[in-house]
């Protein structure tokens, strides 16, 4: 509707492509940008842990740290899902004890994300 509405007044049609964000603010746009960014890091993220699950290294455990932890400074909801999604795929064949290296690098994500979900939720001191 909006690239119509374009170009009924004469402006370029492709301005209609950022009309979803437009209308939805600068902060939907940050979050799109964010998200957007985040994605690519999400597939690299995944391929990396089941590379590294089937040969743990310590470069693999290292790298998806890494990337785990990009994504948890780039979204949020992102980062829940990458870890939600191997925390499963690694819980779901079975292989706990016979593959902890591959579940090693969870820990860090895990006590990074307890930290930040427990410095978020006292309240907010203001100076009286």
């Amino acid at each position: 509707m909006m690239a119509r509405w374009l170009k009924t007044i004469g402006a370029n049609p492709l301005f209609g492509l950022f009309g979803f964000v437009l209308a939805f603010d600068l902060t939907y746009l940050w979050g799109f940008m964010s998200q957007g960014f985040a994605m690519p890091l999400l597939f690299g993220y995944l391929a990396v842990f089941e590379r590294q699950y089937e040969r743990p290294t310590n470069r693999g455990i290292l790298w998806t740290t890494v990337l785990g932890l990009a994504l948890f400074l780039s979204h949020g909801i992102v980062f829940g899902m990458a870890m939600l999604a191997s925390g499963v795929s690694y819980l779901w064949r079975c292989e706990v004890f016979k593959k902890w290296r591959a579940g090693i690098h969870l820990v860090p994500l895990a006590l990074m994300t307890v930290a930040w979900g427990a410095h978020s939720a006292k309240p907010e001191q203001f100076p009286t």
